[in-house]
């Protein structure tokens, strides 16, 4: 029977550690906007996403729904934002105690994404973008099934030198 090589060669130390810094990071942009989104870009904030979603389809028509990716086409209320906001927080948590680590973070990636189209000014940032890229990135690197473990599968070599070509572009 071979023996299994060990956790640091196989690199499954650092995407578990990874992962779940990454679910702490989401923790915190979802946190930090519940309590804000309504008066950013609610039907009263300061730049509402209702208004300029109906922009963007008087604009673009029906290609609007391909070039703006977002939930908020179906109603951008302060309640669907607050509800965004603390599904955010709800899926961080389950990312950080490892569930369905796959599967959340390509929840947490469209969720942030849909707010990102709708934050406009807001939410394109430098670090909107770069949380944007890591969480689809991760989505990839991140283990099938329904727990993170050290024992999963070996994470891949391909994404994880794109994880490290993003930290290159960011130091650079």
């Amino acid at each position: 029977m071979a023996e299994s090589p060990p956790l640091a060669d196989t690199g499954q130390v650092a995407r578990w550690l990874f992962l779940r810094l990454l679910g702490v990071v989401y923790l915190a942009a979802f946190a930090g906007l519940a309590g804000q989104i309504a008066g950013l870009i609610g039907p009263h904030g300061l730049l509402p996403a209702d208004a300029f979603l109906e922009w963007a389809r008087s604009i673009y028509g029906t290609a609007a729904y391909r070039l703006l990716p977002t939930v908020f086409w179906l109603k951008a209320t302060d309640g669907a934002l607050e509800v965004v906001c603390w599904a955010g927080v709800a899926l961080s948590a389950a990312l950080i105690a490892g569930l369905a680590p796959r599967a959340v973070l390509g929840a947490l990636w469209l969720l942030y994404l849909s707010l990102s189209v709708a934050g406009q000014d807001f939410l394109s940032f430098q670090w909107d973008a770069l949380l944007l890229e890591a969480g689809l990135l991760a989505a990839l690197w991140a283990p099938p099934g329904l727990r993170l473990s050290s024992d999963s599968s070996a994470p891949s070599a391909a994404v994880r030198w794109l994880l490290v070509f993003l930290l290159f572009k960011l130091m650079f």
